[in-house]
């Protein structure tokens, strides 16, 4: 970690001012389409960030807030960012709110000089900035209105499931704990410092079997992971946008994963067939 990023991870205001800069300058701070016809298709996440002080140090870092999915979704167990998928007439209703004098988006817009030619850009962006502060407040109770909105990073495009995600990169201002609900087993804070922490990364053997006391059904496969603390991985498209996030801001660069310690993920049919909620 060089001296630069130091300083910044030690000076969370000057953090937030870097953060912003880098991502409206360094790539078009707007999606370059809108597909309001496939919102089936299209989805929001937050890549949230605060800093707080839970182990009695002196000085606070920054956090990067993350959810464990419960196992009465699909994916269960995986490590992923808070957000789901537009419903247009609410997240248009939001939206105006988020746009309204003083509120995050229209702070957002007046930082950066948005324009009247810009407009439908603005409109659009604050849209799927609703869409995923709705959804954290449903899954975790977020308060949408004390964060301040910093930017969106590229859109990540899943084929498996088809989805169009678009992530938002907010800063929580003073909320430091939240109430999931029923999709969500836990919340994880996982300090900026260890993901830029190389010792981190793991090499992530997917392994698919019929039930987990059976045969592999498919060969193994391997992707970039991050051990948590916690021993949890994080991987797929969360990964993906949590180290477009590092790159972008940081410049961070993944080891090669044939360097990496091997940790094998079991899966098996019950991966995308969530279990029925109890009671």
């Amino acid at each position: 970690m060089n001296s630069s990023t130091k300083y910044l991870l030690s000076h969370p205001d000057e953090l937030k001012k870097h953060i912003s800069h880098v991502l409206l300058t360094q790539h078009n701070p707007f999606p370059d389409h809108h597909p309001f016809h496939k919102t089936s298709h299209l989805f929001s996440v937050l890549l949230s960030l605060t800093v707080y002080d839970d182990q009695g140090k002196k000085q606070k870092e920054p956090y990067l807030i993350l959810n464990k999915r419960s196992m009465q979704v699909k994916q269960p167990g995986d490590i992923c960012l808070p957000g789901g998928r537009m419903m247009v007439k609410w997240d248009r209703i939001l939206s105006y709110i988020l746009r309204l004098p003083r509120f995050p988006f229209a702070l957002f817009q007046n930082k950066v000089c948005l324009t009247k030619q810009t407009h439908l850009d603005a409109s659009y962006l604050s849209r799927l900035l609703a869409t995923a502060l709705r959804e954290s407040f449903e899954e975790m109770r977020l308060n949408p209105f004390n964060i301040d909105f910093l930017g969106n990073l590229p859109e990540q495009r899943l084929v498996l499931f088809t989805k169009s995600i678009w992530p938002m990169v907010i800063w929580i201002n003073r909320q430091t704990s939240f109430s999931p609900n029923w999709e969500v087993e836990r919340i994880l804070y996982v300090p900026l410092a260890e993901l830029l922490n190389q010792i981190n990364y793991v090499r992530c053997r997917v392994r698919f079997v019929s039930k987990p006391t059976q045969c592999i059904l498919t060969p193994s496969m391997d992707y970039h992971g991050f051990q948590l603390n916690t021993g949890d991985i994080l991987w797929g498209a969360t990964f993906r946008i949590v180290m477009s996030f590092l790159s972008i801001v940081f410049g961070f660069e993944l080891p090669a994963i044939e360097t990496l310690p091997v940790v094998s993920k079991w899966m098996d049919a019950t991966y995308l067939t969530p279990q029925k909620k109890q009671g």
